[in-house]
């Protein structure tokens, strides 16, 4: 069989998703207790945003919110993501694009992980958000300038 020139692109799907959020957590210099890496279908993925404090009222938003955390327990976490989401605002990007993105959108949910905010209400989510974008630029100004090509 004749070889060609034609790159694979990297496929995001679930291995590859995990591997990249477990990079991530690897590289992010704060403690943040015990985070497992979750990928859910969209339709289920959407039910939670629509009774979340920060997202409910801006379903315009919903394709632009590939990731949120679940606290569980004390010392125990969950990054939820969703596929079809990422797959779609990633799909143009090369690559390395791809990895970077998950990679700086890991780092961002690590961060409400580490404020262990307890949000009540819309302002109270709006001042974590607002929090960790603080954070993320002082701290990871290159994926901070990532997820804004996104926003």
């Amino acid at each position: 069989m004749p070889k060609t020139n034609k790159k694979v692109k990297l496929a995001l799907n679930p291995l590859t998703i995990s591997k990249m959020a477990k990079e991530a957590k690897k590289e992010f210099p704060y403690k943040t207790g015990k985070v497992e890496f979750f990928l859910m279908g969209k339709s289920k993925f959407v039910e939670y945003l629509e009774n979340s404090y920060i997202t409910k009222d801006y379903k315009e938003e919903y394709n632009k919110t590939p990731a949120f955390v679940a606290h569980l327990k004390k010392d125990k976490n969950m990054i939820v993501f969703c596929e079809e989401i990422l797959d779609k605002l990633t799909k143009r990007l090369k690559d390395k694009d791809k990895i970077d993105f998950i990679k700086a959108l890991t780092t961002h949910e690590l961060f409400h992980i580490i404020n262990k905010h307890s949000i009540e209400n819309e302002y109270e989510a709006l001042k974590s958000e607002e929090e960790v974008h603080e954070e993320f630029e002082e701290e990871f100004p290159e994926y901070k300038k990532i997820l804004d090509k996104f926003s």
